[in-house]
């Protein structure tokens, strides 16, 4: 009988191992995509900065215009609308291939847009205020 107790006892200790090694594995995948994750935030912030730039350049541009009395051309505005469409489009492809190559973003993105149905459904009052957080509660 004692040798059952010693054999539940290390298999016990086994689980604990393996289940220590997998939780290890997981960190280190995860310090991985914390990387992947901070290089791509850099390029991302980089990104934002010249665009910024770009976005200092046209309005300081459009002053000094203004200024010398100069016109703009009549499709101006259709050109800095379809600037800020493409960058948009670049922002959500961004993430678009950061949730595609990341799991954790991927997942993040998915926890938002189900939280953003909840809500929506609540207000809508097609669910309860108990029922949205009993959802939220079995979401996270």
């Amino acid at each position: 009988m004692a040798s059952g107790r010693t054999i539940s006892i290390r298999f016990t200790i086994a689980e604990a191992q393996q289940v220590r090694a997998q939780l290890e594995a997981l960190g280190a995948a995860g310090a991985g995509s914390l990387d992947k994750i901070t290089a791509a935030s850099a390029k991302a912030q980089a990104g934002i900065a010249q665009a910024r730039s770009a976005a200092g350049q046209i309005t300081g541009q459009a002053i000094a215009n203004r200024f010398a009395g100069v016109q703009a051309p009549p499709d101006a505005g259709q050109t800095e609308r379809r600037q800020a469409d493409a960058m948009a489009a670049f922002g959500q492809e961004v993430d678009r291939l950061r949730a595609r190559f990341v799991p954790l973003v991927a997942e993040q993105q998915r926890y938002r847009d189900t939280s953003q149905e909840i809500a929506a459904a609540e207000r809508a009052g097609a669910i309860t205020t108990r029922e949205a957080t009993a959802a939220l509660r079995g979401r996270a």
